[in-house]
């Protein structure tokens, strides 16, 4: 596991895509993980089945304990989100773990998917007060932000 660490480390300097090698393709369209160190989970499994995850269509993550980030950064979860190129369907709640100006992903909508038709994200409040907030909504604002996307669905949670 520490080796493949290592690789991801790398991958993410010289090209996302090779985060993915997969051996086979599986048929898993759809993954979602709740809670439990959610976007850790994914990471993981980048890592160890990218069989299963490459060729999702759709992906739900629930995250709304403090409790991700403890195996790899927000960084890496950014990094994987882009290579993602069939996902579809993305529902995206999370919670305390972006409550920190420090984790918050603040260029998260730079990683969504390119092909993405469904976008549901839930998030902290503490987002609009980012310094990065105008870029959000500048790119959700732009023809060219997310060309395919038909739905979109994006609550921020009071404090």
């Amino acid at each position: 596991m520490r080796q493949r660490m290592e690789e991801l480390d790398a991958a993410q300097e010289d090209s996302p895509k090779q985060l993915f090698r997969p051996q086979k393709e599986t048929d898993t369209r759809m993954l979602e993980i709740v809670e439990n160190d959610a976007m850790n989970t994914l990471c993981r499994m980048v890592m160890s089945l990218s069989d299963v995850v490459y060729n999702l269509i759709t992906l739900k993550i629930c995250s709304t304990e403090a409790l991700d980030f403890s195996f790899v950064g927000p960084q890496t979860f950014e990094s994987i989100l882009p290579t993602l190129e069939n996902l579809d369907t993305l529902v995206l709640s999370v919670g305390e773990v972006f409550g920190d100006y420090d984790v918050l992903p603040s260029q998260l909508y730079k990683s969504f998917p390119p092909n993405l038709t469904t976008l549901r994200l839930r998030g902290p409040g503490s987002l609009v007060t980012s310094e990065h907030w105008k870029g959000w909504v500048e790119s959700f604002g732009s023809p060219d932000f997310l060309p395919k996307l038909k739905k979109l669905s994006f609550v921020l949670d009071l404090d």
